[in-house]
């Protein structure tokens, strides 16, 4: 068995609060990019999330999990994963290609209401 440092972190957003909700990244708390307006039914939101504890490989959902919990206006719970992304510079050489990271990297979540706000 692998023995890894495993990091599940929610974040939890009422949908009629999405469009005032921020979250400060002062000790450590995550920092959420939020867009500006009140969501529309099936309009994505994407997020973009800072604060998120760094990680020796963040593509690695045993190692680190980020994800969105939405509590529906009709009370059910919906939970959207969040995934890292990070951009890559793309060479070949001759017949093999080379990824080189570019930059740091962020988190980001998406997410699609399927209700009205209230």
């Amino acid at each position: 068995m692998r023995t890894s440092q495993f990091a599940h972190i929610a974040v939890f957003l009422l949908l009629p609060l999405l469009s005032t909700a921020r979250a400060g990244n002062a000790g450590g708390k995550l920092s959420l990019d939020l867009p500006a307006g009140k969501p529309e039914v099936f309009e994505r939101v994407e997020i973009s999330v800072t604060g998120v504890p760094a990680t020796a490989n963040p593509f690695d959902p045993e190692s680190i999990a980020l994800d969105l919990e939405v509590t529906q206006p009709s009370g059910p719970r919906l939970r959207v994963p969040g995934y890292f992304q990070r951009e890559f510079e793309r060479r070949l050489d001759g017949n093999h290609e080379t990824l080189t990271p570019s930059g740091e990297g962020s988190w980001r979540l998406h997410w699609l209401p399927l209700m009205p706000a209230l």
